[in-house]
C-alpha cells in the first residue's frame, strides 16, 4: 500500500523507540492500529455508499429508458395508419366517394 522497505521500516522503528520511549511503544502501537482499523472502516463503508449511489443512478437510468420505451409504445399503439394513408391518398374525400357510388347504376343493361 505505502510501498515501503523493510530498511525504511527498521529506520521508521528505531526512530519510533527513540522518540516515544521502550515503555510506551506498545500502548503507541496499539493506538495506531486503532487508527488504522478506524480508517479501514471508513474506506469500506464510503466505498460502500459510492457503489449504492452508482447503482441508484444505473436504475434511474434503466427506469427512464424503460419510460421512455413505454411512451413510444404508446404513441405507436395509438397511430392511426389507415386514416393517415387516407389523408395521403385522398386529402379531399372524392376518391372514396367516387368509390362508394355505383358506377353501373346509371347505365341501361337488357335483360338476359
Amino acid at each position: 500500500m505505502f510501498d515501503l522497505a523493510w530498511s525504511e521500516i527498521a529506520v521508521i522503528a528505531v526512530v519510533a523507540v527513540v522518540v516515544i520511549g521502550p515503555k510506551d511503544l506498545p500502548e503507541a502501537i496499539r493506538g495506531v492500529a486503532k487508527g488504522v482499523q478506524k480508517l479501514r472502516r471508513m474506506a469500506g463503508d464510503f466505498q460502500q455508499q459510492a457503489d449504492e449511489l452508482v447503482r441508484e443512478a444505473k436504475l434511474d437510468d434503466v427506469r427512464n429508458s424503460i419510460h421512455e420505451m413505454k411512451s413510444t409504445i404508446n404513441e405507436i399503439r395509438s397511430f392511426d395508419i389507415k386514416g393517415e394513408i387516407q389523408k395521403a391518398v385522398d386529402a379531399d374525400g372524392t376518391l372514396q366517394q367516387t368509390m362508394a357510388e355505383d358506377p353501373l347504376r346509371d347505365t341501361f343493361m337488357p335483360p338476359p
